[in-house]
């Protein structure tokens, strides 16, 4: 169920019993700037809809007092949203988002917003174990409170991660104990040979979003410079042996920003199929390559027949666009996320 109404008619709403609603399996609740100062507080605290036997959705969205007392059987949830700006009181010992993760042993899918508003939480708290998660996205400015959830939680059939946070603590570590995981998206990395390790974690990758390649992870100081880093890290996906190739059944990659690249490492990356090595699907990205116009188009044409791609292509002063979509941003040069890119990962929708 989702509602819009105005802020005084929440009251009637919190008012039912769960004999009113007994087949009630999904709630979305999202607050507005304009609906949040004249919603009495406390008025979802003493809600009886929240836990009735069917409720299993839960979804909260805007500025509004802490939920921690709210009468929800988390025990039931499969499916949470948490997107607001200040919604935990904590401290060093107590973090009722840890406290309540631990409770939803069914859950599978979650989608949570950590906000510096947040306190860090208990530097050492013990396992968060969710066996059934499948989905799983991050997002936020509050590192550390991720640093603490990540590195507590074990979720082995976990296939959808999106960690929008700038955090890599306990990331290696979580992706190890999450072999399944299909869709990954990351927002940074310390440098091309660690996002390289987060990858090798996942074997059975099928689409990548990386949201932190800025052109200057490969260590770079001009656009002049063609780093290493960049060139090895596109070698990886093509090696010599396919059991040494970086996700053997990735076919969708996305790469924000820009990369300095060789044109032959580029080209060797696109038509990187061959036995078990599926070929590409799409490909997004920016390159500045250090190959004339003309001879770098006329080889990635040659080397895109049945593949999705959105790239531009830097050479000196000059950009290239091929294939380009709505993916690409033309005031920066730089790859964006284009609107046919593959994706399970859905964030909540403000009525």
């Amino acid at each position: 169920m989702v509602f819009s109404c105005v802020p005084q008619s929440y009251i009637r709403v919190a008012n039912l019993h769960e004999s009113d609603t007994p087949l009630l399996q999904s709630l979305a609740i999202y607050y507005t700037n304009g609906s949040f100062p004249t919603v009495p507080p406390g008025i979802w605290a003493q809600s009886k809809i929240l836990s009735g036997p069917s409720f299993e959705r839960f979804s909260l969205c805007g500025y509004i007092e802490s939920f921690s007392n709210y009468p929800v059987n988390w025990a039931n949830i499969t499916h949470l949203t948490l997107h607001s700006a200040d919604m935990w009181q904590g401290n060093e010992v107590s973090f009722p988002i840890i406290d309540i993760l631990r409770q939803t042993t069914r859950l599978i899918s979650c989608d949570i917003f950590l906000s510096d508003y947040l306190p860090s939480g208990p530097s050492n708290i013990a396992e968060i174990s969710l066996p059934f998660l499948k989905v799983l996205a991050l997002s936020g400015s509050n590192s550390s409170s991720a640093d603490r959830i990540l590195s507590s939680t074990n979720a082995p059939l976990l296939e959808i991660f999106d960690n929008n946070l700038g955090t890599e603590h306990g990331l290696k570590d979580f992706l190890q104990r999450s072999p399944n995981i299909r869709e990954l998206v990351l927002r940074s990395a310390t440098s091309y040979d660690i996002l390289a390790e987060y990858l090798r974690c996942c074997p059975l990758l099928t689409t990548f979003h990386f949201r932190g390649s800025n052109g200057n992870l490969g260590g770079a100081d001009s656009d002049d410079s063609f780093p290493s880093s960049e060139n090895a890290f596109l070698e990886l996906f093509y090696a010599d042996e396919e059991d040494q190739c970086l996700c053997p059944r990735l076919q969708y990659i996305l790469i924000e920003g820009w990369l300095r690249i060789s044109f032959e490492p580029l080209r060797k990356f696109i038509l990187r199929k061959r036995g078990s090595i599926p070929g590409w699907k799409g490909v997004v990205m920016a390159v500045r390559c250090d190959t004339a116009a003309e001879a770098l188009i006329e080889g990635l044409k040659l080397a895109v027949e049945g593949v999705r791609l959105d790239i531009i292509c830097h050479t000196g002063n000059v950009v290239h666009k091929l294939d380009a979509g709505m993916g690409l941003d033309d005031e920066y040069g730089e790859a964006r996320r284009p609107d046919w890119w593959p994706t399970a990962v859905s964030r909540p929708v403000f009525y």
